[in-house]
């Protein structure tokens, strides 16, 4: 839904619901979401001033059916983020008028991870994100300059469960530990550069190199192992240590735009890229060491080898304005991607990714394109059949 009183002001409220069951790990899982976004641009017709702010809000909500037995038949967890996000977009003359574009702005995201009903070792937690980030173009005959920097910090709390003395760093001796909410929290700086380069009016070459960062869930930090029943598992599954996943990706494409093909005011697109990624630190579930134990326990882990992730993707659309379609393609391989505890039994293979996606988005535009009517198709394959 878009509101425009004038071409300064703007603003688009969209909604989506989703709905889903499936069947892991000998459950049944029923899957409720709801996604509300609020876009707002000012746009006053000054080469310095033009704003974009993003809000949004996601919940979802993750049933075990209860008509199925099994130890967890019942539980309930409630997900939700919101965030918002606001950038601003410069145009400034260096050699020549208005050749260099800067955006820069900030964003906010919050997670509260809640169970709701017989949780086990599913803890409650949550997780803030700040960013602070700038991004140039700069134009340069045919080439651009694409650059970037931002700086990425997170603060994490969740819910630690009691765990023996004497055990992960619970002094010998003493009372039990735990029963308490935890605390963590890092920051990255993430650099970006890149070119566009125009082969013609129509074809480009692009390329560029990035730094990114995830940085660990509350789940994965706070996981309390699997227990039975009633039980909420313990402390010393919890991994306070755990590291953000670090990657450093290069991607290169070449793309095609053009209009008034073969209707007055179409567009017709095209991209063809490739994309190479090393993950440092991937995070994943299996056995690692804890002072005090004899053995190893399951908890989630950093692989100490580098994961890589490459593949191909291609996107072709085009637009009547009364109608369009769009077409996605990706597909990816993966190298050294550990497998977690678990993976396989019991139809529990969550930790493998698939290796091919693709997506059809058609639709048409009705009262003097105010009103959208659409549908997507997608497509996800088997998860394992990239690796290597």
């Amino acid at each position: 839904m878009r509101f425009k009183p004038n071409e300064r002001h703007q603003l688009d409220l969209g909604t989506v619901w989703y709905r889903n069951t499936f069947s892991n790990s000998n459950y049944e899982w029923d899957v409720d979401n709801t996604t509300v976004t609020a876009d707002y641009a000012y746009t006053p017709n000054n080469p310095l001033i033009s704003l974009q702010a993003h809000a949004y809000y996601n919940e979802t909500v993750l049933d075990y059916a209860d008509h199925i037995g099994g130890t967890y038949a019942g539980r309930r967890i409630d997900n939700e983020t919101w965030g918002i996000n606001v950038t601003n977009d410069s145009l400034l003359s260096v050699l020549d008028q208005y050749d260099l574009l800067l955006s820069y702005g900030l964003a906010w995201d919050h997670n509260s991870f809640i169970p709701k009903k017989n949780r086990g070792g599913n803890h409650p937690g949550k997780i803030d994100k700040g960013s602070v980030f700038t991004d140039l173009q700069w134009k340069i005959g045919q080439a651009t300059l694409l650059a970037g920097l931002r700086y990425d910090h997170y603060r994490l709390n969740g819910y630690r469960p009691p765990y023996n003395a004497g055990i992960a760093g619970c002094p010998a001796g003493g009372p039990t530990c735990g029963d308490t909410w935890e605390h963590n929290s890092d920051g990255k700086v993430l650099p970006s550069i890149g070119f566009q380069y125009d082969l013609t009016d129509n074809w480009s070459l692009y390329g560029m190199y990035s730094h990114t960062y995830r940085p660990p869930t509350t789940h994965e930090v706070f996981y309390a192992g699997t227990p039975f029943g009633d039980g909420i598992g313990n402390g010393q599954s919890n991994n306070l240590a755990l590291k953000g996943e670090t990657s450093d990706g290069f991607d290169v494409a070449i793309s095609y735009q053009n209009n008034n093909v073969f209707l007055d005011k179409d567009s017709l697109h095209f991209r063809l890229g490739y994309f190479n990624n090393r993950v440092k630190d991937y995070i994943f579930n299996d056995f690692g060491p804890v002072a005090g134990l004899p053995y190893d326990t399951i908890m989630w882990v950093n692989s100490k080898e580098d994961v890589r992730i490459r593949g191909a993707e291609i996107t072709l659309g085009y637009d009547a304005r009364v109608a369009y379609i769009n077409f996605s393609y990706s597909h990816s391989k993966l190298t050294n991607q550990p497998i977690g505890f678990g993976t396989g039994i019991n139809g529990g293979a969550a930790s493998l990714a698939p290796d091919t996606y693709w997506t059809i988005d058609l639709g048409t535009r009705l009262l003097n394109e105010r009103l959208n009517l659409g549908t997507q198709i997608r497509y996800v394959s088997s998860s394992g059949s990239g690796l290597s």
